[in-house]
């Protein structure tokens, strides 16, 4: 670690201590649960508030079932009750961003990843309580006389990183309170979790699973209006199982999160490893003479087992080493599907990798992929999205009992799959099969009964046969999120907050079964240090600094302060300086006063080389610590090599002629500019940089970046 990233940790690690914890704005989850036929009617509730003393913006990235549609958003604020509009993804991430620069209350709902989405409430003000409704519909796994599903809560630990910028990640380690589950459904009995719902409702740990299964279920056509105003019927089946001869590749995960069992325990159970190989044994002793089995295990690395034809395949199971290492799912998958010409794969996984698989290598290579995952905390974004592109099928089983889950598997893959034809014109008929379940749409039927959302799901069955145009457009139509689309609603009617809100990512509770002693601990900083800045009586540049005589002074050109005060951890009263003398460096900004000094004593702002080290101060800043900071006026409490770099900045000719010109503090637009240069994709820096520069002309902006870059 570089001096300046380990003073900059330091810096950051005193300021969080000194502001101490604060309070999760998600104060509680419920979902209300209707399974209709084929499909459940999932309405998630969450209630956010706010107990600081500054607007907030709360994040929650969370699993999502993957075959699950998100169909309508609304939220009650101050008694009013506002529903979403669904918008093409960059068009509802701006009006987000708009409502937030304009101190609106708004709510977004997006999906990440298949399998992964956020929900983010801004401006949210203090005291203030936000409710969120998001109403999902879920299809059912059909089986003979019984349907299930599964709601995930929470996932296990992810193993590498995801795709997705900081404040998009899954946060694990939250708070693990409990959900109320109100169920009903209309035929059979419903269990949730094994067993049978008290007065229609359960209880379920936030660390757990919701798993759902109707017994004695009547499966009946579903109707509904689509949003070009035909009627839509929705019919559900159990697929018939096919004739085809198996020429397959069974890919089988042995990383180490495989050897942990329901209770998460090594030593306790029976594992996932242990499920799987069970179910394989006996899968592969029913194989007909013509099949060809061909085996793979995989964690950090993928080696082939060997191939074998009929029942004799049952042997290659031997060769299968145990769970141990790391999980490569994305190397294993690339280097099977390109092992053979359109490869007909079966894996076998509890999905825990961060990584991406490279799904359209997969598709452009003729594969199909049918996946199994297995356990509580197994995560669907990977291998769900890799199935449903690919044409295969994806189950999913929270048990360690595997043994169902992969045989409706392997009779899936007898057969043939039904390639994704393109659509022209309004769409008429679909059929798609998901979670095992083939589900038909037909455009102009009716059906007695009707449900709401149900023309959302229909729409969802056939974007994939429409191009990225059309199947926006439809998305939109019918008000689903999706990989194109999001739901957004703004409070226009509500109160216009003047502060930016700072961003507050709610963590999930760790899954009850998540890896056990597989956690990496970051030893605390022992000290470190902050500055303490304040612009109460300084001049043109709105930052002063603590003299070493207790005064306030203003750092300008022409002037060098005597002590800029550091505040040590543990020490209340600052008593130690550092001292801006001759031999001293200026925080950590990469450059030495010496340097700087010219005849007069005054310091040299002109020479190529004098902002060197600014870029590595602000390149991966977090931005969103120092929200309130940076956009207040005067400039508060900042890290002593942010505030060294801002005041060195402020300091230059051109931003004291734009600070006379359009009467913002030279700091303000120091920061700014310094946000707009360095701050990348990160939220927090993008929303600072239009704050305070705001009244600047594009010109004027563009202008000052370049004399910061030109200083370089």
């Amino acid at each position: 670690m570089s001096k300046i990233e380990n003073t900059k940790m330091l810096e950051t690690f005193v300021i969080e201590r000194k502001r101490g914890s604060r309070p999760v704005p998600l104060k509680d989850t419920s979902y209300d649960i209707e399974v209709v036929s084929g499909v459940a009617v999932v309405k998630q509730t969450r209630r956010f508030r706010n107990d600081e003393k500054r607007p907030i913006e709360a994040v929650l990235t969370f699993p999502v079932a993957f075959n699950a549609v998100v169909t309508s958003l609304e939220c009650t604020v101050g008694g009013r009750v506002l529903k979403g509009q669904a918008q093409v993804k960059q068009k509802a991430r701006e009006t987000y961003e708009s409502a937030i620069d304009n101190g609106k209350t708004a709510v977004l709902h997006e999906e990440l990843l298949p399998g992964l989405h956020m929900v983010s409430v801004a401006n949210v003000a203090p005291d203030a309580e936000i409710v969120v409704v998001a109403t999902y519909l879920q299809p059912l796994a059909l089986s003979k006389g019984a349907g299930s599903f599964r709601v995930p809560l929470t996932i296990g630990e992810i193993f590498g990183q995801l795709p997705l910028q900081d404040s998009d990640q899954v946060k694990l380690g939250g708070e693990n309170g409990e959900v109320k589950v109100s169920i009903r459904t209309s035929s059979g009995r419903v269990y949730v979790n094994d067993e049978l719902p008290k007065d229609g409702s359960v209880t379920v740990k936030l660390n757990d699973v919701i798993e759902v299964r109707v017994e004695e279920l009547v499966v009946e056509s579903l109707g509904g209006i689509a949003a070009d105003g035909r009627p839509v019927k929705v019919d559900f089946a159990i697929p018939s199982d096919g004739d085809c001869d198996l020429d397959i590749d069974v890919m089988i995960d042995t990383s180490g999160s495989m050897g942990l069992g329901v209770s998460g325990r090594m030593d306790m159970g029976r594992s996932k490893y242990d499920a799987v190989m069970e179910a394989l044994r006996r899968s592969f002793s029913q194989m007909r003479q013509a099949d060809k089995v061909g085996v793979w295990e995989f964690n950090s690395r993928c080696d082939h087992v060997g191939r074998a034809s009929g029942t004799s395949a049952g042997g290659l199971l031997a060769g299968v080493g145990t769970p141990r290492m790391g999980t490569n799912l994305a190397e294993a998958v690339s280097k099977v599907v390109a092992s053979r010409v359109e490869p007909q794969i079966l894996l076998i996984t509890d999905g825990q990798a961060g990584r991406m698989i490279d799904v359209q290598e997969a598709v452009s290579r003729g594969a199909r992929v049918t996946v199994v995952l297995v356990g509580q905390d197994s995560l669907e974004v990977n291998a769900g999205y890799l199935a449903s592109q690919s044409g295969g099928e994806m189950f999913v089983v929270a048990s360690g009992d595997a043994g169902r889950a992969v045989e409706a598997a392997v009779a899936s893959m007898r057969s043939a799959a039904s390639p994704v034809r393109p659509v022209e014109g309004d769409p008429t008929a679909v059929t798609r099969r998901l979670a095992g379940t083939e589900i038909t749409a037909t455009w102009g039927q009716q059906a007695e009964r009707t449900v709401d959302g149900i023309a959302a799901l229909a729409a969802h069955l056939v974007m994939t046969s429409l191009d990225e145009k059309r199947a926006s457009a439809l998305a939109a139509a019918e008000g689903i999120v999706s990989h194109l689309t999001s739901i957004v609603l703004v409070d226009e009617e509500g109160a216009t907050l003047t502060d930016l809100p700072e961003q507050r990512q709610v963590a999930l509770p760790t899954s009850s079964v998540a890896t056990r002693g597989m956690m990496f601990a970051a030893a605390a900083p022992s000290g470190a240090m902050t500055a303490s800045l304040s612009a109460s009586g300084s001049s043109r540049g709105g930052m002063g600094l603590l003299g070493s005589g207790g005064g306030l002074r203003s750092m300008r050109v022409g002037s060098k302060p005597e002590a800029l005060m550091i505040a040590p951890s543990g020490v209340d009263d600052a008593s130690v300086f550092m001292e801006l003398a001759d031999d001293a460096s200026v925080g950590t900004v990469g450059f030495k006063l010496p340097d700087l000094l010219i005849g007069d004593g005054s310091y040299d702002l002109t020479g190529k080389g004098y902002l060197n080290g600014i870029e590595a101060i602000f390149r991966g800043l977090d931005w969103n610590s120092h929200v309130s900071e940076l956009t207040s006026t005067p400039l508060g409490i900042l890290p002593a090599s942010v505030a060294a770099a801002i005041i060195r900045i402020g300091s230059l000719d051109a931003f004291i002629k734009a600070s006379d010109a359009a009467k913002v503090p030279s700091t303000s637009l120091a920061a700014g500019i310094l946000a707009a240069l360095y701050g990348g994709e990160d939220r927090s820096a993008q929303r600072i940089a239009r704050k305070l520069l705001a009244k600047l002309p594009g010109v004027v902006v563009e202008s000052l970046k370049a004399a910061v870059k030109s200083g370089q």
